[in-house]
């Protein structure tokens, strides 16, 4: 355990290091990197809602720099990160936390709308709206989580492909 915890510091001291190397390059997708790294390490550690501050403050560099596909990465692993926490509820039996379901639905909006602005991302788009759909069906908000179903296969059916169309339906 002792051992778990000194390659944990160790590990958030380079992504310091590293975060601090970058932004004296003026290297935000690189500054945001590091910080996603560090976000990794938190939840590692069950620190879920410091990985998510984390994830949020990368989020803030490349918005700040327009540095649009690593932000897309940023808000993609704060939707996973709140679903996992979403999951575990449900696993230990407990009726999801509302709050951690609208932060859900909140970075996956986000990150659909963010999609849209960068070419070639049409089928990650699908997979998000898929996602919002469902959580949008936990969330109780039957009508939205249709238009946002109906809204996925629109676009999936563009694909000469049956996965995206499948994760729509």
């Amino acid at each position: 355990c002792q051992v778990a915890s000194k390659a944990s510091t160790d590990a958030l001291k380079s992504t310091v290091g590293a975060r601090k190397l970058f932004k004296s390059l003026n290297d935000a997708a690189g500054e945001a990197q590091s910080l996603l790294v560090a976000s990794e390490v938190y939840s590692r550690n069950g620190a879920g809602d410091e990985a998510v501050r984390v994830m949020r403050e990368a989020q803030k560099v490349c918005q700040a720099a327009k540095e649009t596909k690593v932000e897309a990465d940023c808000l993609s692993m704060i939707f996973m990160a709140r679903v996992a926490m979403l999951q575990k509820d449900e696993e230990n039996g407990r009726k999801p936390k509302a709050e951690l379901v609208r932060e859900a639905i909140s970075a996956a909006k986000e990150l659909s709308t963010l999609l849209e602005q960068i070419p070639d991302t049409e089928e990650r788009r699908v997979s998000c709206l898929a996602q919002l759909s469902t959580l949008q069906i936990l969330n109780e908000d039957f009508e939205d989580s249709l238009k946002v179903a109906e809204e996925a296969l629109e676009i999936a059916m563009r694909f000469d492909r049956a996965e995206p169309m499948g994760q729509a339906l």
